[in-house]
């Protein structure tokens, strides 16, 4: 699970390790980590992207919990 800002810093890092074989985004604990209670959270935005990047160079799945009602 992704929860923390050092843990979307380093992703590649964390895809690389042995027996990983894919990685979930906990975006209302990133949210929470990063001290941001405004909702719709920026940043957490731009990291889900990151991983998602990652992730997908890596050929490995992400999952993360989508907004509810949220389209696109």
């Amino acid at each position: 699970m992704i929860e923390d800002h050092s843990v979307v810093e380093d992703i590649n890092g964390t895809l690389g390790v042995d027996g990983v074989h894919g990685v979930f985004v906990g975006r209302g604990d990133l949210t929470v980590a990063m001290n941001d209670r405004s909702g719709g959270s920026r940043f957490v935005e731009v990291a889900t992207e990151k991983v998602i990047r990652a992730a997908g160079a890596a050929g490995k799945p992400v999952l993360f919990v989508r907004k509810f009602g949220a389209r696109g």
